[in-house]
């Protein structure tokens, strides 16, 4: 079997097209009866079966179980602003974090992936990072297992904007080597924010806030005041 039915065009093809997916019917001793296409769910642009959406049609986002790569189409809210707290590392690990001023998250990249898990619910969202100036920040190689996501878009509807609690800047040593990425939807502003990726390549073993503490004498290969990029992703070296 190496196609479908498409019953519009009477037509057998390899690949049912967007808002469709290609259904095998098999008879009482497992041998195929019938291959056809079917349409998707409504909300769904492209779906594996009638209820499993793999992308969403406009107005909506997709909403995932661990382990899966399809999911329910939910419709998106209206508008959001809000605010997440970042903290350094070393401070309250075990502490329960929900990004409030009082249980902040202990890492920038735990921050990003609640501000686009929180904004991609909605039409339009701006979110702030709020960094606490008087401590030291690290981006470490750990991080980026916290960078999974259960919700999923692609209309680009969610500004970030990393900024420190008040406007005096601080300084996040960057340690996953010499490429520095952030995912960019709507929008991504950096203010007061000074990345030092100059002592990036370590021993994994040493990957903590401490090691990064060190004195680096060496100038900065990054010094970041504001960046502002818009609808495309965006990569440092």
């Amino acid at each position: 079997m190496n196609g479908y039915v498409d019953e519009q065009t009477n037509q057998c093809v390899s690949n049912c097209g967007p808002g469709r997916y290609g259904n095998i019917t098999l008879d009482n001793q497992g041998m195929i009866e019938l291959t056809q296409c079917l349409d998707c769910h409504p909300s769904c642009f492209e779906c594996s079966s009638e209820q499993e959406c793999k992308s969403c049609n406009k107005g909506y986002y997709l909403e995932i179980q661990q382990g899966k790569t399809s999911g329910v189409c939910k419709r998106k809210q209206g508008q959001f602003e809000g605010q997440f707290y970042v903290q350094s590392k070393v401070l309250n690990i075990e502490a329960r974090q929900d990004g409030t001023i009082d249980y902040p998250f202990n890492s920038i990249m735990a921050a990003l992936k609640n501000a686009y898990q929180t904004g991609i619910s909605y039409q339009e969202a701006t979110i702030e990072l709020l960094l606490f100036s008087n401590q030291t920040h690290s981006i470490i190689k750990n991080d980026e297992i916290l960078y999974t996501l259960q919700k999923i878009d692609n209309s680009q509807s969610v500004k970030i904007i990393i900024d420190t609690v008040d406007s005096i800047p601080t300084k996040v040593y960057y340690k996953l080597r010499n490429k520095f990425k952030f995912k960019v939807s709507a929008g991504l502003i950096i203010r007061n924010i000074e990345f030092d990726a100059t002592d990036s390549i370590f021993d994994p073993k040493e990957s903590n806030i401490y090691f990064a503490q060190q004195d680096i004498k060496i100038m900065n290969a990054c010094n970041l005041q504001q960046i502002h990029a818009v609808n495309h992703q965006k990569q440092f070296l």
